[in-house]
């Protein structure tokens, strides 16, 4: 209709001057500007100023150069930038759309408990033994080196122990040596003592045989003198005599043979009391030789004991804390006095709640970290790279890791325990997914927050 409306007045049909619009132009002009005016805001003064004209000329006949005017005002308005601005709507529309859907961006896991550490741990200086305090040279950031002492505890009461027991040693090893010269000096007697009896018991055996002979003589003897009887030749007496001689050379053959007998038995006897006497010997310097041991044994203690009165440093490195300990006080085993840390890199400890560290944050994960003391406007934050995550909890919490990245210049003097936060970058997903977790999570606290018996009216349906 615009375009039919502009025909006309360029074909002449109104180039009457003051030639009245008819009322269906009239209609169709104030409908063509009442749409421009829901497209364009500016139009709405035009459409105003056009009523006004348009409602006068109806009465006494319209000014054919207002209208001409309004005509030329519509040309030029037009709906070139309502597109143009609804075309770019458009276009940002859809490249949000595209982003929400398709866009990553990046989701962290933040915890305020996190530090600076050394990478080798601190290592604790304590009072490896009772006793009082009667020198020590601990500061805080002093240096000190592996070995050197750093403290002193009283140690007399430890030395006067040791040198009684030096002295209950001495005594015992004295008595030991004296016991041991009477075990072989036994031990000699008892070697002279039994070549003696074996030498005796040689000789009655050399006596038993020579008697044997003697004896076997003699039956010969006794023999003959019985066959010369039977014959007549000699008398009765001179064989009763032969025979008494062979029954005497007998006797004498079996009193040898106890006596043999006797010198075994006797040799037995000696050799088992003496033996007895040896073992006796034995068991007593067995028995100082425990009591040497056991002497040996707390010396060795005591010495011990007396090196740990001198409280050295574990480590080379500096003394980081230092406990309020004077001279005279009493400590305890196991007080610690002073903390060492040694030199060494540095990396950060971080400690996550189990939902946020579990199955979320592993090796090679990027993170920044953020000192409380150093606003992170000034200073700027340290660039981190996980390095490991535990896998148990402990004390409610998971242990995590971090290295520091060496390519970054930062202004943060970083210190041993230099508490902060740190957030890491678990994953990279798109928009839509991130409203998805934020809506579940929305419904799944919703759930929760129900009561029981409408949880109950739920499950039931």
């Amino acid at each position: 209709m615009i375009g039919m409306l502009r025909i006309k007045v360029k074909q002449g049909h109104y180039s009457q001057p003051r030639q009245a619009l008819c009322d269906e132009d009239l209609v169709g002009v104030f409908f063509i500007q009442s749409i421009m005016s829901t497209c364009n805001i500016g139009y709405a003064g035009n459409l105003l100023k056009t009523k006004t004209k348009i409602r006068g000329g109806s009465q006494s006949g319209l000014d054919s150069g207002s209208f001409f005017r309004s005509a030329r005002s519509l040309h030029a308005d037009g709906f070139r930038w309502s597109i143009v601005v609804i075309c770019l709507a458009a276009v940002l529309l859809v490249a949000w759309g595209a982003w929400f859907a398709f866009g990553r961006v990046s989701v962290y896991e933040k915890t305020d408990i996190a530090r600076f550490a050394i990478n080798r741990l601190p290592h604790p200086v304590e009072a490896l033994i009772y006793g009082r305090v009667v020198w020590i040279n601990l500061k805080l950031e002093q240096v000190v080196e592996e070995g050197e002492i750093i403290a002193r505890l009283d140690a007399k009461p430890l030395k006067r122990q040791l040198e009684e027991e030096s002295m209950r040693l001495a005594a015992f090893t004295s008595q030991a040596n004296a016991l041991r010269e009477e075990l072989a000096a036994r031990k000699r007697a008892l070697n002279h003592t039994n070549s003696a009896a074996l030498a005796e018991i040689d000789e009655a055996k050399a006596r038993l045989r020579e008697a044997e002979s003697v004896a076997q003589l003699a039956e010969k003897e006794a023999g003959r003198s019985s066959s010369l009887f039977a014959r007549g030749v000699i008398f009765e007496a001179k064989k009763d005599e032969a025979d008494t001689e062979a029954a005497r050379k007998r006797a004498a053959v079996e009193s040898l043979e106890f006596y043999t007998k006797k010198l075994h038995f006797k040799l037995n006897s000696e050799k088992n009391d003496r033996q007895a006497a040896l073992n006796h010997v034995m068991s007593e310097i067995s028995e100082i030789e425990g009591y040497i041991a056991a002497s040996a044994g707390l010396i060795e203690r005591l010495e011990y004991e007396i090196d740990q009165t001198n409280i050295r440093a574990p480590i080379t490195g500096r003394i980081g804390e230092v406990a309020q300990i004077s001279i005279g006080k009493i400590v305890q085993k196991g007080d610690r006095l002073a903390t060492v840390i040694p030199y060494g890199t540095y990396k950060i400890i971080a400690d996550f709640p189990p939902s946020a560290a579990l199955g979320r944050i592993r090796s090679g994960q990027s993170a920044w970290f953020r000192l409380h003391g150093f606003p992170w406007a000034q200073y700027g934050v340290i660039a981190a790279t996980v390095e490991r995550a535990a896998c148990e909890v402990r004390n409610g919490l998971v242990r995590v890791e971090l290295s520091i990245n060496d390519e970054q210049v930062s202004l943060i003097p970083v210190q041993h325990g230099l508490p902060g936060a740190i957030e890491v970058e678990v994953e990279r997903i798109s928009p839509a997914m991130l409203a998805l977790r934020a809506a579940g999570r929305l419904f799944s606290r919703q759930d929760t927050s129900l009561p029981d018996t409408a949880l109950e009216t739920r499950d039931a349906q």
